[in-house]
């Protein structure tokens, strides 16, 4: 089971405790802390990816219209997709 999070662009923007949580649920420390409570721990390539998509303020879901279930998040994440 994967942990995920859908954050509100304005809240990450205006509201500074926002985006602490995502950059702490994000990084080398808080990511481990997802399989510890029964979640899939992502490889870091995949949180790597996810951390770009934030900083440039990515908006909408890689799901939208469907995924190809042959790919992988990091080919799904790829800014080249």
């Amino acid at each position: 089971m994967w942990l995920f999070i859908y954050v509100n662009l304005a809240s990450l923007k205006e509201k500074p405790p926002v985006q602490e949580f995502v950059n702490y649920f994000l990084s080398d420390e808080g990511a481990p802390l997802i399989g510890e409570v029964g979640y899939v721990e992502l490889p870091k390539a995949v949180y790597s990816l996810v951390r770009q998509r934030v900083e440039e303020r990515t908006i909408g879901s890689i799901f939208t219209g469907g995924v190809d279930t042959d790919l992988t998040l990091e080919e799904i994440l790829s800014p080249e997709r």
